[in-house]
């Protein structure tokens, strides 16, 4: 069995700040899917093994692969594989632990809204990702060497932008509005054209 999923993540080494922070407090913001297989790990127990295949990063692209170990009692998935060191160029063992959360809807919608649109123009060196899940949506650009990205959360104030670095602008905020975005459609923001990949659990019809 073989599952791909499409996914836009950021790590970065803050809280939440409303305003455009520095690079220096970034630690790694990448883009890509996961290619999830079951094989044998290395004491031959038969264990999902995924692979994330990068996309966009804000280092040098790489794909990093481990197994799972899901734990007993706990929403939480022990990660254990090995990937190139950035500060040493080396291969090296790794072990992240992930939190599994159950997306919820934003109140006064039907069901979890989840849309995924890219950007691409590979003459000029322009990839983009975003996603909205439920209650949070963030996204990823790369232009040659300047990368941008957002983070947004639903509080009970609304939305809310809780982490912002770079200067290109993202079709977050504009997509939060449209409740009928659906597959193949697109959204034009500062002269660049988001195409919508995904789209599940949208209000009405168009």
């Amino acid at each position: 069995m073989v599952q791909n999923d499409r996914s836009c993540t950021s790590r970065v080494m803050t809280n939440t700040y409303p305003d455009i922070l520095p690079f220096s407090r970034l630690d790694w913001a990448i883009a890509g899917t996961t290619v999830s297989t079951q094989k044998p790990d290395p004491s031959g127990a038969l264990t999902s093994h995924s692979t994330f295949i990068q996309w966009i990063s804000s280092r040098e692209l790489g794909n990093d692969a481990g197994f799972m170990y899901p734990q007993p009692g706990e929403d939480l998935t022990l990660e254990k594989g090995s990937m190139v060191n950035p500060d040493t160029g080396i291969d090296t063992a790794y072990e992240e632990l992930w939190h599994d959360a159950t997306p919820t809807a934003v109140p006064g919608e039907p069901d979890v809204r989840a849309l995924v649109l890219q950007t691409e123009d590979e003459e000029k060196g322009v990839r983009g990702c975003v996603v909205r899940l439920g209650r949070y949506a963030q996204g990823l650009i790369r232009v040659g060497e300047e990368i941008a990205l957002e983070r947004w959360e639903w509080t009970e104030g609304g939305w809310k932008t809780t982490v912002r670095m770079g200067d290109e602008e993202l079709p977050i905020e504009k997509i939060l509005g449209e409740e009928t975005l659906d597959e193949d459609d697109s959204v034009d923001v500062s002269g660049r054209t988001w195409k919508v990949i995904e789209a599940s659990g949208k209000t009405t019809s168009k």
